[in-house]
């Protein structure tokens, strides 16, 4: 999973940390959500496409969500302090600047502390 995708970048973080934590603990709930309750959550998604102006139907949802690892906030921690989030987003930012796309990798491993006390944070909420 991207970093920018779960995890607010510092300066949310600094400038309102409960804000931050309770917006990743969402995006884990929702993770959860659709991991526990995978039909539900293809139903559900149709009413979030029409919502949000999105052409897509069941099948799309359940197409869309057979590529995504809905990983649990435990997972993302564990994932985060076993040093394979970052790992995955270096290889991610590799391919990218092979591929012209940017034109250095980012110094993604001095993000590992704060994106570490964010989701713990976040796992604080649930205690």
């Amino acid at each position: 999973m991207a970093l920018s995708q779960s995890r607010p970048d510092s300066r949310f973080w600094q400038d309102d940390p409960e804000a931050a934590a309770k917006f990743v603990d969402a995006v884990y709930k929702a993770n959860e959500f659709i991991r526990d309750n995978p039909d539900k959550a293809v139903d559900l998604a149709p009413l979030y496409y029409a919502d949000t102006g999105i052409e897509g139907d069941k099948e799309t949802a359940a197409y869309a969500f057979s590529l995504r690892d809905f990983q649990t906030l435990d997972e993302a921690i564990a994932d985060m302090q076993s040093g394979a989030t970052i790992d995955t987003l270096i290889a991610g930012a590799k391919v990218l600047v092979a591929a012209g796309a940017y034109d250095d990798v980012p110094d993604l491993e001095s993000m590992q502390p704060v994106a570490l006390e964010v989701l713990m944070a976040a796992k604080s909420l649930r205690n």
